[in-house]
């Protein structure tokens, strides 16, 4: 499918090839056939028309930049996974923590505040006289023991009983759909 442009194309410098090879016959008294047909045809047949595409790599190789990682250790004694910053050997949370500055707020929110433990305000075997948040949360340590219990019933029982109740509520839905059915057909 060789377009007009591509035949005038090759048609000039076929005429052009043609006239040059003329020339140097004639200059130094060579026969033009025998010229011809050493290099018009063999040139022809060694020009190979270029692809339009590329092939691609078979293999692709990624760039990687030299990041350094930071060399100081966190507080659970484990090497940092942040990248150092440019000309440093610390990331940003380490380098300021080197220099002694205060760490940002974003940080102190990272540090968890302990929390205090629930203590009584008074002899834990007598019963309080000011109120006391612990026993009012807790209830007395020492109080009254109850003297009714609920016994728990075991995980099978509880299973069968549940199953009792699937099967009970499934059969009545069956039942209801049952009569629709027939009530349609009616």
């Amino acid at each position: 499918m060789a377009t007009s442009f591509s035949i005038a194309c090759d048609a000039l410098v076929r005429e052009r090839d043609r006239a040059f090879l003329q020339r140097v016959a004639d200059d130094y008294k060579l026969s033009f056939e025998e010229l011809s047909a050493k290099y018009l045809e063999t040139s022809e047949a060694a020009i190979k028309v270029p692809r339009k595409y590329t092939k691609k790599p078979k293999s692709v190789e990624v760039e990687t930049t030299d990041k350094k990682c930071c060399t100081a250790q966190t507080s659970k004694k484990e090497p940092c996974k942040f990248s150092a910053l440019k000309g440093e050997v610390f990331c940003l949370r380490h380098l300021k923590q080197s220099r002694g500055e205060k760490p940002d707020k974003a940080s102190k929110k990272a540090v968890k505040e302990s929390k205090t433990e629930p203590v009584h305000t008074h002899p834990v075997d007598t019963k309080p006289t000011e109120p006391c948040d612990v026993c009012e949360t807790y209830g007395e340590p020492f109080g009254p023991v109850p003297t009714e219990f609920t016994v728990k019933k075991s995980a099978a029982d509880r299973l069968a009983e549940i199953l009792a109740e699937a099967d009970s509520d499934s059969g009545s839905d069956t039942e209801v759909e049952l009569d629709d059915q027939f009530v349609e057909d009616d």
